[in-house]
Formats: C-alpha cells, structure tokens, sequence
C-alpha cells in the first residue's frame, strides 16, 4: 500500500493546473487572472476605469472579441482531437483485451469478422 504523504499547495496547484490544461480550461484562466491583475493593480477610484476600458475592448470594432473566438475556437478543435485521440487508445486497448479473453471462453476457433 502506498504511504500517503500530507497534501500540499505545491500539489494542489500542480492538479488544478494539470486539470484545467487538459480539459482546454487554460485560456479561460488565464483571462480571468488578466481581469483579476488589472483590478488588483489599479487604484481604488480608477477602478470604474478598468471596467469601461475591458467594454470598449470587447466592442464589436476591437480585435479583442475576435481575438478571443479565435482563441476559443483553436482550444475546442484541440480537445476534440485530444478526445478522439483518447477514444481510439481505449477502443484498442478494449479490443486486445477482448482478443485475449475469448479463447479462455470460447471452445471452437471463432471467425473473423474481418472478410
């Protein structure tokens, strides 16, 4: 059995950031910090600023919105070939499995189903 050790931030960091990576979560995080930065940053009676500043970015006239779906786009087509990817792995890995196992089951040689 393995000796669990005490759980840290260091670990709980290097999960999260694992995680989101892999779920295509990780552009998305990184806008949220941005926002979380540039309100941090400003002080307090510019603040209103920080928010008219992000709309005229998100206008429709902006590279930003157009930057995002972009970004947006890119990250879906990425997952899904990550998750096609993952998909035939385990197909194949079922099959081998499935390949071993019916001659213990089976008495007589089967046919193929390749013809």
């Amino acid at each position: 059995m393995a000796k669990k050790s005490p759980l840290t931030w260091k670990d709980v960091l290097n999960n999260f950031l694992l995680r989101v990576t892999s779920t295509g979560q990780l552009p998305l995080l990184a806008l949220v910090g941005l926002l979380f930065l540039m309100v941090y940053k400003t002080p307090s009676e510019d603040i209103v600023e920080v928010w008219r500043v992000l709309q005229q970015m998100l206008d429709r006239r902006s590279g930003l919105g157009y930057g995002l779906a972009a970004v947006t786009t890119l990250g879906w087509i990425a997952h899904s070939k990550l998750q096609r990817r993952r998909a035939e792995r385990e197909l194949k890995r079922i099959s081998d499995e499935r390949t071993q196992a019916q001659p213990m089951h089976f008495k007589k040689r089967l046919e193929s189903s390749e013809k």
